[in-house]
């Protein structure tokens, strides 16, 4: 589909400003609305073969999207980095300066609206008054600003001329991030160095938004610890690419490497090359970061670590798309492992959180509730006696204690005794995004509270197991504190027995699953009496809380949303495989009435035509609740079964219709022949009666 620009003055059309490109990858967009414009792009892209299967919603990837061998948290968490850091970029016109058979340079000075991607290289403070669209020419521009630094690829914006048309979207995750105002926007105002034989262009980006500045340097800082974290061990060939395709919200995609550009392995601190990859782009994606992790041994053994370049064209070999020279810093001594290692633990613990948000797991009745309360020292949260759930939505709740404001979320409990455990599971999901939505600059400590007297049973096993599943293995080790409730009965108990006997005592005699349950808390453990009016033992309790979750605190583990969105693949798993039935209910019942109709209907081919539509619905709507986890692809093959079920009919049902009609077009023909043979036939008969007409006048003139 070509749509014309009217603002140009020549009726060039889209279909040949993205071929004038070549091999770049830039996508050119229509007048119209800018999202309509995307989406309508990638939907009618020809260029992959599997309709963008490969492209990765930013918000699903995960470390199952990668290989099994490169399963790493710190290559994991490198790349969500570099996500975070990632653009959109929105160029509105094509530089004059633009050399002659350079990509767009029919069309110099012209305004020609097309997409890119690139990614936040370096943040650097402003000098005199902010250049900024709403400072520059004001009589009272800010003094205070920064310069974002987005490296991005030459041919995605040129010069001074375009970066003044260029706006940059950040965080430009998802189709609601938009609507969220969760997308920032900067508009650039000049080019810090551009390099035409290296594809390479530093973009440079005025804002006063400090909030915005000091988000960024975090996710700078983050990523130049993790580039060196990542185990030789799992350095490779892979290659991954993020970008926004067709002005798409973020994608992900994977490969391999193919080749890589000679370069000199004796450098000292540095080296420079070129290398092809099998990882999937599109237009759009022209100046994406390029993740890769390098073997070292192919640099000499000196060693490097992951890093990123502008990608610059697509299919340049067969399917294998290509970036400009990326800079891989060599190892150097004056970092040593162990600073390294400090240094990224500093990173961690950077951030002093005064502020604690308890969150409170654990299956209706164990007392969560009056646990909240006794930590808040006053009573907030409903908690009655039985076992009954009385908690219907998360609550949260604040005080003060020594200094330090401590926030308690109560959740509805796991097992909730008034719905099916796939509705309670699906709720606990819903809750754990709420609570991880109010966490920010906050420290988050779980605690899993068990009721003292209570046996630890399998459904608390498979509870504990849910919990890994979802948000990671090592989250109970590092992240979670072990909550006994109802300490009253224990000092019942040990009165009973022996008035010297410790709760640490009783710790030491538990075995089985219960042990290794304390062995992987690593002996984090707290008894609690929620009942207690004593405000000795009250202070002690919390204290001995605050205590363990400070130890947490000083290893580095903090639970974030960026760990949160490492496990979002596999929530939206649990979620699909919940789910399940109903689509497959919805599947079932569609597939009946299809067949149905069509075995009623198998001569109307406009009605076949609709029910292709209603599988082509169906399939859709099946994606859509897959939400890329392949839970449900059997529902996806049936579908698939059914549509090609619907379409060989209408194909046949054309095919019958089409001879059926040259039958009648050559019947119709062989009718008029007959009609112009009698016509024919009819006229000559005509003549020679005429003619004997004339012969008989002829022959009776004489007697006359």
């Amino acid at each position: 589909m070509a749509a014309a620009f009217p603002h140009l003055e020549e009726r060039c059309t889209i279909a040949q400003l993205r071929k004038d490109q070549g091999l770049h990858e830039c996508e050119v967009l229509g007048d119209g609305p800018e999202a309509e414009e995307s989406k309508l792009a990638w939907e009618i892209c020809d260029k992959t073969e599997n309709s963008h299967d490969n492209f990765i919603p930013i918000q699903n990837f995960s470390e199952y999207h990668l290989p099994s061998r490169f399963h790493n948290t710190s290559l994991l968490r490198f790349i969500l980095v570099i996500a975070e850091l990632t653009v959109r970029l929105r160029i509105s016109h094509v530089s004059a300066a633009r050399p002659d058979g350079y990509i767009f340079a029919s069309y110099k000075g012209k305004n020609v609206p097309f997409t890119g991607s690139g990614w936040v290289y370096k943040i650097l403070p402003g000098e005199g008054p902010c250049p900024c669209h709403d400072c520059y020419g004001s009589q009272r521009p800010k003094f205070q600003w920064w310069r974002c630094i987005v490296l991005t690829a030459c041919h995605v914006v040129y010069d001074k001329e375009e970066a003044k048309k260029t706006k940059v979207d950040l965080f430009y995750d998802t189709d609601k991030s938009l609507e969220d105002n969760k997308v920032k926007t900067l508009y650039g105002f000049g080019v810090e160095d551009n390099n035409l034989t290296d594809d390479v262009c530093l973009l440079q980006c005025a804002t006063h938004d400090e909030d915005l500045v000091n988000n960024l340097k975090t996710f700078i800082e983050e990523y130049e610890l993790l580039k060196w974290d990542v185990p030789e061990s799992i350095m490779s060939t892979i290659c991954v690419v993020i970008s926004h395709p067709h002005g798409e919200p973020k994608k992900v995609t994977v490969g391999e490497i193919s080749s890589m550009a000679s370069f000199d392995p004796e450098a000292s601190y540095l080296v420079e090359y070129m290398y092809t990859y099998s990882a999937e782009t599109c237009r759009g994606s022209s100046g994406a970061p390029i993740v890769c992790a390098v073997s070292r041994k192919k640099l000499g053994s000196k060693g490097v670590w992951p890093g990123a370049g502008p990608h610059s064209f697509g299919h340049v070999e067969g399917t294998l798309n290509q970036c400009g020279p990326g800079i891989f810093y060599v190892e150097a001594e004056l970092l040593s492992k162990t600073m390294r290692r400090d240094s990224l633990r500093n990173l961690k613990t950077a951030t002093k959180f005064a502020d604690i948000i308890f969150l409170l797991i654990g299956k209706t009745g164990v007392g969560k509730s009056a646990l909240g309360n006794a930590i808040l020292k006053q009573s907030v949260f409903r908690s009655d006696i039985g076992m009954a759930s009385v908690t219907n939505n998360i609550s949260f709740a604040t005080s003060e204690f020594k200094g330090k404001t401590l926030k308690v979320a109560d959740m509805m409990g796991l097992e909730d005794t008034r719905m099916s455990r796939n509705e309670g599971i699906e709720l606990f999901l819903k809750q754990m995004q709420e609570a991880m939505s109010s966490a920010t600059g906050k420290y988050l400590a779980f605690l899993l509270v068990l009721r003292f007297g209570m046996r630890f049973t399998e459904e608390d096993v498979n509870t504990i197991a849910l919990l890994k599943y979802v948000f990671g293995t090592d989250f109970v080790r590092q992240n979670c504190i072990l909550v006994m409730t109802y300490g009253d009965h224990f000092e019942d108990e040990r009165r009973e027995m022996d008035k010297e006997f410790t709760f640490e005592d009783w710790c030491q005699m538990q075995y089985g699953a219960f042990k290794e349950l304390m062995e992987e808390c690593e002996h984090r453990v707290l008894l609690f009496d929620n009942k207690t009016r004593k405000k000795d033992l009250q202070d002690q309790q919390i204290e001995k809380l605050l205590q363990m979750v400070n130890k947490m605190q000083a290893k580095g583990d903090k639970y974030t949303d960026r760990d949160f969105l490492l496990s979002q693949a596999v929530r939206d798993k649990i979620s699909v495989e919940l789910k399940e039935p109903e689509v497959r209910e919805k599947v079932w019942r569609e597939e009946g009435l299809v067949i149905r109709e069509l075995e009623e209907k198998k001569f109307d081919i406009q009605y076949l035509k609709m029910l292709f539509m209603r599988t082509e619905s169906l399939m859709r709507y099946v994606k859509r609740e897959d939400k890329g986890s392949d839970s449900l692809q059997h529902l996806k093959l049936r579908v698939a079964t059914l549509r090609k079920t619907v379409e060989d009919a209408v194909r046949i049902l054309s095919t019958v219709n089409e001879l059926r009609q040259r039958a009648h077009a050559r019947e119709q023909e062989v009718n008029d022949n007959v009609q112009l043979q009698r016509q024919w036939f009819a006229q000559q008969l005509a003549l020679l009666d005429k003619m004997q007409e004339e012969r008989c006048s002829i022959h009776e003139e004489p007697k006359r």
